[in-house]
């Protein structure tokens, strides 16, 4: 199967081969071999020769835009199995962008308040989970609407941490 993808905008072609829990990638010349496991509806483990990597993919409200988050960072993915280019993120300005914790574990820092702006890709606070800190980042540019959770605070998956309001520049 082969899938036009556009992560971060950034856009590719992408051929995929399954067998079994392994799969196989190419990238224009380069080929990648990675097993995936399910760990819980939207969590994986994904291991690529002897590196091992979280992931939680969760589906944008259109269906189109899926936010991927690998090792702390966030990736807005867009996958289209027809011949044209993925088209381009675009965000209505009444969508506001909801970050979840990802796994169970404790908010070690709160890096901005609500009504601080904020940019795509920037730190909005960090939650430790399994003796590791991850930064939770922003998927787009915007102004932090809200933080329900305060440092040293316990979260479980997908128990909201941030609200970001979009810029207005991001709505087309």
């Amino acid at each position: 199967m082969t899938l036009n993808v556009a992560v971060n905008q950034k856009r590719f072609s992408v051929t995929i081969e399954t067998q079994g829990d392994q799969f196989s990638l190419r990238l224009t010349d380069k080929k990648v071999v990675a097993r995936v496991e399910e760990i819980h509806e939207g969590y994986y483990c994904v291991r690529i020769g002897s590196s091992i990597y979280p992931v939680h993919v969760s589906k944008g409200s259109d269906g189109s835009i899926w936010s991927a988050y690998i090792h702390g960072r966030s990736f807005a993915v867009e996958l289209s199995s027809r011949g044209g280019a993925p088209r381009g993120k675009s965000t209505d300005s009444s969508e506001t962008e909801r970050l979840t914790a990802r796994m169970a574990g404790r908010v070690v820092r709160v890096l901005l308040q609500p009504g601080d702006p904020v940019r795509a890709h920037q730190g909005v606070l960090v939650v430790e989970a399994m003796k590791m800190q991850n930064e939770v980042r922003a998927v787009s540019d915007g102004q932090v609407k809200e933080i329900p959770v305060r440092e040293g605070q316990t979260v479980n998956p997908g128990d909201l941490l941030a609200m970001i309001e979009p810029s207005p520049s991001q709505s087309t």
